[in-house]
């Protein structure tokens, strides 16, 4: 089969995780009601928002990857990396710039372990605070992209399917491991998350099977398809951890999240699959990352009145665009120039039902 063009709804479900991020925060503004704080919680679980965000990239990178595997034979992991540090990099060096200066200026105090920590994409392992405790996921996602392309290049299909099983496997029982031992660290490592990532490189290689397995079920709303998770954090804040949640939990909502992704990439009708391409919802997950990465200084203390409801939403909203159109758009138009393929508008062979081409599922 041929993986071609560009996928609907993507950028919709990143808004929504972004939004969930974000409401969880809320609660550590000064001026949050405490009584709702419980029940704010069921409504926005900002792990389960990450959880989603991490299969998303697997999804979409391992997606990639099989495109330039089917246009040029192979792929390039010099142009890939360049790729990644284009996107990721920018962005995340000037809100550490930004720390700097703020510590400069003893508004935030960072310790050297927790810059060397910042620096190094390593977050997840040592050296956390509350300001800069969510460069966390993407420590992870970096330490992932050290990783999966390697194998994708240097392995065979059956090799790659084994890679994924395997660790899906191993994260269940890591998790198990480091809350029996009682590690501080257990949400964090890769090592523990890396299945979120790898349910999102199965669906991207198993794409077509996928689409007729859902196709099959096409009496069924998608957005049942949530009730799983929401399940799942109900277990997660009721305190019913032990021998489901611990090791499972972000397994559910890996696969059941992975569902929702491709039903709503391949489908072209339905109030929810219309509100995820609103081209205002497109537009907020395009600016997801750079919302995601300001957002934790503006639940701050130390930013004073800043940090009150509802200035510091304005804030993350104002920033984030700032961020977007000035730093983010432009190294975006230049990593471009590090394709090494071009998205074809021409029909797919052997894809099941629906190709996706200019970011609208059409029926082949």
């Amino acid at each position: 089969m041929k993986y071609i063009g560009e996928i609907p709804s993507l950028n919709g479900i990143r808004a929504i995780c972004i939004l969930i991020v974000i409401g969880s925060h809320m609660v550590n503004s000064a001026n949050f009601p405490k009584e709702l704080t419980r029940s704010w919680g069921y409504l926005f679980d900002g792990s389960t928002g990450v959880t989603i965000f991490f299969v998303l990239s697997g999804f979409l990178i391992t997606y990639l990857l099989i495109q330039e595997e089917e246009k040029n034979g192979s792929i390039s992991l010099k142009y890939f990396f360049i790729r990644r540090i284009l996107r990721i990099f920018p962005v995340y060096y000037l809100v550490l710039f930004t720390y700097f200066i703020l510590q400069q200026v003893n508004i935030l105090q960072f310790t050297t372990t927790q810059w060397i920590s910042s620096l190094t994409y390593t977050k997840n392992i040592f050296g956390g605070s509350w300001v800069d405790g969510h460069l966390w996921s993407l420590a992870v996602e970096e330490q992932f992209y050290l990783i999966w392309p390697v194998v994708f290049k240097y392995s065979s299909e059956k090799t790659r399917s084994i890679f994924i099983f395997a660790t899906m496997l191993l994260a269940p029982a890591c998790r198990i491991i480091y809350y029996y031992l009682k590690m501080p660290d257990l949400p964090y490592s890769l090592l523990t998350n890396i299945d979120c990532l790898m349910w999102g490189c199965f669906g991207a290689i198993c794409l077509p099977q996928f689409i007729k397995f859902l196709e099959k079920l096409e009496f069924i709303n998608p957005i049942l398809f949530a009730i799983p998770i929401l399940f799942v954090i109900y277990l997660q804040k009721s305190l019913l951890i032990g021998l489901f949640t611990v090791p499972f939990s972000k397994s559910v909502t890996s696969f059941f999240a992975l569902l929702l992704i491709i039903s709503y990439s391949n489908r072209n009708s339905g109030i929810i699959y219309k509100f995820l391409n609103l081209k205002s919802v497109i537009w907020l997950g395009t600016l997801s990352y750079s919302l995601y990465i300001w957002q934790q200084l503006f639940f701050t203390p130390a930013l004073g009145k800043l940090h009150l409801l509802p200035l510091n939403l304005v804030l993350i909203l104002i920033v984030a665009i700032a961020s977007y159109y000035l730093v983010e758009k432009p190294f975006l138009k230049l990593k471009q120039k590090f394709k090494r393929y071009n998205y074809a508008r021409e029909k797919a062979k052997n894809f099941p039902n629906r190709i996706v081409v200019g970011g609208e599922p059409r029926r082949s």
